[in-house]
């Protein structure tokens, strides 16, 4: 990535409607991983730090700990998170195995640096058995943009590609759905027709602002309550290691 893009991504995590909504959603989906308060989760890929503070800000009684290569995105965690921070890369977590009750990779496997194949395979020897994996991607091929230049991006997933690919790793119980459903109109112009040269990560105003959090708030609560969306511009996949 970028490095005016981790910039931009530490003065806008904590309040852009973007991060904001998936902050709350990924905090939904550990928290649906066991009823056990206690749990050791690291963001391998924490980026600027936003997810692991909004981690430990709500589970009080859970260890949080992110990982980071990026030096620049590393100093700028620092600066504003008190978890534990780890330099290192995913693709050979400086972790021993059987150590994490939840691994997140969230919008980190779409990395031109990341190996998808070794980055799967360190995130299932680190769980703990029975443990969870959260991925979290953009979704499909076309909708590559000047974004996706500006972050590195590999590769935008489909459901089946991470369902593929978390299989082959050795994950069970794996179920994959699609996000931002209701926006994917907006992005679709804004990626294939506008085809503006910036980046996404950029204040818009406070009235589209709330008006994009409270649209996907609605899918994140949809999503609680069981429902499926079918499409969206981001991919997830939550899938478990063997309990063995």
């Amino acid at each position: 990535m970028e490095s005016h893009e981790y910039r931009q991504m530490a003065r806008q995590e904590s309040s852009l409607w973007w991060y904001q909504a998936l902050h709350e959603w990924v905090i939904q989906m550990v928290e649906s991983t066991s009823n056990c308060p206690e749990k050791i989760v690291l963001d391998a890929g924490c980026g600027t730090a936003g997810l692991i503070s909004s981690l430990g800000s709500r589970m009080l009684e859970s260890l949080i700990f992110g990982l980071e290569i990026n030096p620049l995105a590393l100093e700028l965690a620092r600066s504003k998170s008190s978890n534990g921070l780890i330099q290192g890369s995913v693709n050979q977590l400086p972790l021993v195995s059987n150590s994490v009750d939840v691994a997140l990779s969230i919008d980190v496997l779409y990395h031109k640096a990341v190996l998808e194949d070794a980055a799967l395979s360190e995130l299932y020897r680190c769980l703990k058995p029975g443990g969870y994996v959260l991925i979290h991607s953009p979704a499909y091929n076309w909708l590559y943009s000047y974004h996706d230049e500006l972050v590195h991006t590999r590769k935008r997933y489909t459901a089946t590609q991470l369902h593929q690919a978390l299989s082959q790793a050795g994950f069970l119980n794996i179920r994959t759905g699609y996000r931002l459903a209701f926006l994917l109109p907006l992005f679709v112009i804004r990626r294939t027709l506008l085809r503006r040269n910036r980046s996404d990560v950029h204040r818009v105003p406070i009235l589209l602002d709330r008006f994009l959090y409270q649209v996907t708030c609605l899918e994140n609560h949809l999503h609680q309550l069981g429902f499926s969306l079918p499409f969206g511009s981001s991919v997830w996949a939550l899938a478990r290691k063997n309990e063995q």
